[in-house]
């Protein structure tokens, strides 16, 4: 069976104002999502007013004119440069189309939107955060707007584009902490208007006596590569293709009068370290030590800024097997390790996270930038925020933040409460991968924690279990920890799925093995376990049908393609072919978790090479190359698996989990060369 590209591109429909995709209970009071209350915001806290000096209410600017405003020097000649660096190596120089486009940078078509605004105020414990009590983060991605031509047709186009800027605030408004949570808390009725909201938000709530003078930096995440599937080279076919994230921070200078490109917390330059035996010792010396093991334990371990770097990369998809992803393995000294964990012992203490080795490096890969952004993650992101109520019927973003996201709520209310009540925070974290235990209680009725696709843990050897993962070895009634993605360096960590007797809509269709390469610039190479696919076999069997000479559905996971080689999507995806429901509805009668949605057929990929992809994403034009299928369903408390996002379907209210660089916002190539203003 193939997965492909031509198979599984969604035609996204209507985005409007629904319960899931504004606010939640888990979000409300920490963060803003409603699309139609952030358009609103985007007037008064927009990339214009915080950064381009344009007055609240005055209009919004474009890339070309941010760009070029005082203060913003280095950031456009940094992002200019990564561009034309990578197409010097991919193209020679040439505007390569796997390459973000500089036009999108720089030009008139483009702009950043409003996504949403988060209370961190869980910073608090970091430096000169404490006092500012945390952050608060504005979230913007890039749009572009225009008409696109290709060939001799025209048409409309919009889209977002996979990259967000934060513009990060002190939390502080100059009254203390207490009052920023309190108004953070303070958050108006959801039964109130649009524009009740939004005036609350303003005067006496989240954003009240909020301005530019409280930005401490801008952070970058973008998509600067992507390589589809179709290309060969390892750890790109593979894989299902690669996309590679830039990630970069710039600190306002008040001697510059300018944002400066400024180190990162806790990212190190791998090779640095591999290549240089002094700096490697020196990296040891700054983590073996009983104090930073403590502050790691706790997720709250800062490295000394002359150990970190000043630029990230991430790779997707299967980030937390990818080498990018995980910088600090093969760096450590585990005898030295081994000793701490000896004092820890003579002294009667005992870390919570932190039984083995494994675990140790676990942690400090955890806490690296380019790490938790791959870490249940979307591509890359954990806040790409819902699509405006505008936006085209297509290409739209359902849920607006990644499962991390939302599992980090209560712990971060916990901590805002503290702040209200003026007691002392517990920044306590533990993995990425799932829920700070202490606050899994409060997601009660939800599958982040423990259901289906969650991140769990099963030990390579039952006989010897690791403490360490304790807290992440459970998964809900009726799933069990399965191991999909083989790997030394990620051995045990898995995902909860149905036993393979109940295979159901959404669940990965195969079982891979990752190699790792021999240098840091080699890349990870991922295939297909036992048993191989047959050759002859175009597609899996639709759900609830078993292929000949099968008695199980262990058949159905083992063979994804049916063909040798990849292609597809991490995992595959398993999903039907057609529906009997209605869009919106279960596609099956038989499979209540599926959902029927619009999805691309034979003779997508043509199409967006000869038209404006808005005319190949429809269903209506003559001879559509989109037709009905079912996905897996999903929500805020119904997310969807590793590297899937939860995009929109043609029934208020829902959602459907698809592969995120199928979705045009969420990759850089294909978009159309030829756009005008």
């Amino acid at each position: 069976m193939k997965l492909s590209r031509s198979l599984l591109w969604q035609l996204m429909a209507t985005l409007l104002l629904t319960a899931s995709a504004a606010a939640h209970p888990l979000d409300r009071g920490l963060a803003i999502v409603d699309p139609a209350v952030v358009e609103e915001l985007d007037r008064d806290f927009g990339v214009a007013q915080m950064l381009g000096g344009i007055a609240p209410g005055g209009g919004t600017i474009s890339n070309d004119k941010l760009f070029a405003r005082p203060g913003m020097a280095e950031v456009r000649r940094y992002i200019l440069q990564r561009i034309e660096a990578y197409n010097q190596e991919y193209n020679h120089g040439h505007d390569d189309p796997r390459v973000l486009d500089a036009r999108f940078v720089q030009g008139a078509i483009a702009r950043f939107q409003l996504a949403g605004v988060v209370n961190r105020m869980d910073r608090g414990f970091v430096g000169e955060l404490k006092e500012a009590c945390g952050e608060i983060r504005l979230i913007y991605r890039l749009f572009y707007k225009g008409t696109a031509t290709v060939g001799e047709i025209s048409a409309p186009v919009e889209s977002r584009l996979p990259m967000t800027l934060n513009v990060t605030l002190k939390a502080n408004t100059g009254d203390g902490c207490a009052a920023v949570a309190k108004r953070w808390l303070n958050a108006p009725a959801e039964t109130t208007s649009v524009a009740e909201q939004v005036q609350h938000f303003k005067t006496k709530g989240a954003l009240a006596g909020v301005k530019p003078a409280q930005i401490d930096r801008l952070e970058f995440n973008y998509q600067i590569l992507r390589r589809p599937a179709g290309e060969s080279d390892v750890g790109v076919g593979d894989f299902g293709g690669r996309a590679e994230y830039l990630l970069s921070v710039f600190r306002w200078s008040k001697q510059d009068k300018a944002f400066v490109r400024n180190r990162m917390e806790n990212q190190i330059d791998p090779e640095r370290f591999r290549n240089n035996p002094a700096d490697r010792k020196a990296l040891n010396d700054a983590v073996m030590l009983l104090d930073f093991l403590r502050d790691l334990d706790n997720g709250r371990a800062m490295l000394p800024t002359a150990l970190t770097t000043r630029e990230a990369v991430s790779i997707s998809p299967g980030g937390q097997t990818r080498t990018r992803n995980r910088p600090f393995d093969n760096l450590m000294d585990e005898k030295r390790f081994q000793q701490l964990m000896a004092q820890f012992k003579a002294k009667g203490e005992r870390l919570q996270n932190i039984a083995s080795f494994e675990s140790f490096v676990a942690r400090l890969n955890d806490l690296t930038c380019a790490g938790c952004h791959q870490t249940r993650a979307i591509a890359g992101f954990h806040f790409p925020g819902a699509d405006w109520a505008a936006a085209p019927k297509i290409n739209a973003v359902f849920v607006a933040g990644s499962p991390h996201f939302y599992g980090d709520m209560p712990r971060r209310r916990a901590i805002v409460e503290a702040y209200a009540n003026g007691a002392a925070p517990n920044f306590r974290r533990s993995f990425a991968a799932r829920p700070e235990p202490s606050t899994v209680a409060a997601l009660a009725g939800t599958e982040i924690a423990d259901g289906w696709g969650a991140v769990c843990y099963k030990p390579p050897d039952p006989s010897k279990p690791d403490s360490s993962f304790a807290a992440i070895t459970s998964c809900a009634s009726g799933l069990e920890c399965q191991v999909i993605a083989r790997s030394k360096r990620h051995s045990g960590m898995g995902m909860c799925l149905p036993p393979e007797t109940s295979v159901q809509v959404g669940d990965p269709l195969e079982i891979t093995t990752v190699t790792y390469g021999e240098t840091g610039d080699a890349f990870d190479h991922e295939r297909l376990s036992k048993p191989e696919p047959d050759a002859g076999r175009e597609r899996a069997p639709h759900v609830g049908e078993l292929p000949e000479n099968s008695t199980t559905s262990k058949y159905v996971r083992q063979h994804q393609r049916g063909m040798s080689g990849f292609g597809g999507f991490p995992a595959g995806m398993l999903r039907i072919r057609g529906c009997s429901g209605a869009p919106g509805e279960p596609a099956s009668a038989n499979n209540p978790e599926s959902i029927c949605v619009q999805m691309a057929d034979d003779g997508f990929n043509k199409c967006v090479g000869e038209k404006p992809f808005s005319l190949c994403l429809s269903a209506s034009v003559p001879n559509p190359v989109v037709k009905p299928g079912g996905a897996r369903a999903c929500d805020i408390a119904k997310p969807c698996r590793e590297d899937y996002i939860c995009t929109g379907s043609e029934k208020v209210g829902t959602g459907a989990c698809i592969p995120p660089y199928f979705v045009f916002q969420f990759r850089v190539d294909r978009h159309p060369s030829n756009i005008s203003p």
